[in-house]
């Protein structure tokens, strides 16, 4: 039976194992994350959850609390590959319906465009040198480009 193809949806929050389950002393560690609209979704530093026990499943109320790590545009294959599984959906709190927003830069160009994923249709150009650091760089990134994004946010947070 094929599997069925998963359509984001608003609020949706689901886990993930890290580094394909590995287990380390009977432990396993999950990652989380929260999709906000059909191209983008929030990963959350996990980290302040102690790894759990092999099969543990952190409840959507302790998800809640952990921190955004980064907010990207996502291809979502880690639903259809089964890499990610949803455990609850829970309306977007305000701090997820504030402005968004990154930029894209075609290959080659000085210039970028800078749009909000909540009003795309609003964006503004820009020469890209001055683009502020806080602003991400738009892509699709894959589930494991999270996975390696999340080790590298978790090795600046241990320095």
């Amino acid at each position: 039976m094929k599997k069925k193809k998963y359509k984001p949806v608003e609020g949706d929050i689901f886990k993930y194992l890290i580094t394909d389950g590995a287990v380390n002393d009977g432990f396993t560690i999950c990652g989380y994350g929260r999709v906000l609209n059909s191209m983008t979704a929030a990963f959350y530093s996990n980290y302040a959850l102690p790894p759990r026990k092999v099969g543990f499943v952190a409840t959507v109320e302790h998800v809640l609390i952990l921190d955004v790590a980064f907010v990207v545009g996502c291809t979502f294959d880690g639903f259809d590959n089964g890499n990610y599984d949803v455990i609850g959906n829970v309306p977007l709190e305000n701090k997820f319906k504030k402005p968004i927003q990154f930029y894209h830069r075609a290959f080659g160009k000085t210039e970028c465009r800078i749009f909000n994923i909540w009003d795309s249709d609003k964006e503004t150009s820009m020469d890209i040198r001055k683009v502020p650091v806080h602003i991400e760089h738009w892509g699709a990134y894959s589930h494991v480009h999270v996975e390696q994004r999340l080790g590298i946010y978790r090795a600046n947070e241990d320095a």
